[in-house]
């Protein structure tokens, strides 16, 4: 494994930044979910996000979403995602077709991890929906919050004529997820009784230690 592809010292930091920032933002998905997809945008370097939660027993039953929330997108790129969440949704999606049968509490994937490219661009899903959007690398994670199925879905994108995502990257938003995972189960106040300036003076202290220790 080449080490550039491995996660750093800050990205570790700036993921439980944003863990913290959501915290502060309470139990209102409304307001958490739009500042993850805002947050990850910075982090990962994508233009765009979307998600939203459901219920997904993977990889028996299919997804249904009851919640959407994006950010980045124009009017005619928000027109475009109703379209598609009403005329084939994630279930006519090939990257997710593709995530259900990936294991794992939480599962990560590049679209060109799950999609080949001759696949991806002959499809419905891009053609129809994320060309218009102006989008085509994304970064989709799902994270499984109950044992009953309800998931937590976020995807990154990228504007057409941009890089994919690298491994780094990808490891970076399965990082966020996994740490997430029990704030979004329990409730943030739960999983995080301190506020955030401790936790992350915390975290500063610790990372201080690890770049002395690999120095």
């Amino acid at each position: 494994m080449d080490k550039s592809d491995l996660l750093r010292v800050v990205d570790v930091r700036d993921a439980y930044r944003l863990i913290g920032e959501c915290r502060d933002l309470g139990n209102e998905p409304a307001l958490w979910q739009m500042r993850i997809l805002e947050g990850l945008g910075q982090l990962v370097g994508a233009a765009a996000g979307a998600g939203g939660e459901g219920i997904w027993a993977r990889p028996v039953h299919p997804i249904h979403p009851f919640s959407a929330f994006d950010t980045g997108f124009d009017a005619r790129g928000r027109e475009r995602l109703r379209a598609y969440r009403g005329e084939i949704g994630p279930a006519g999606d090939p990257i997710f077709r593709a995530l259900r049968e990936v294991p794992g509490v939480v599962a990560t994937r590049s679209r060109s991890q799950l999609v080949s490219d001759t696949e991806w661009y002959r499809s419905v899903s891009f053609n129809e929906y994320r060309k218009p959007c102006g989008v085509d690398h994304c970064l989709t994670s799902v994270c499984r919050v109950s044992e009953g199925g309800a998931v937590n879905v976020i995807t990154s994108h990228r504007k057409i004529g941009e890089r994919d995502f690298s491994p780094r990257e990808v490891r970076l938003l399965e990082f966020f997820h996994m740490a997430a995972e029990g704030w979004a189960e329990c409730g943030v106040e739960d999983c995080f009784p301190v506020g955030p300036d401790v936790m992350l003076n915390l975290l500063d202290c610790f990372c201080q230690l690890l770049d002395q220790s690999l120095a």
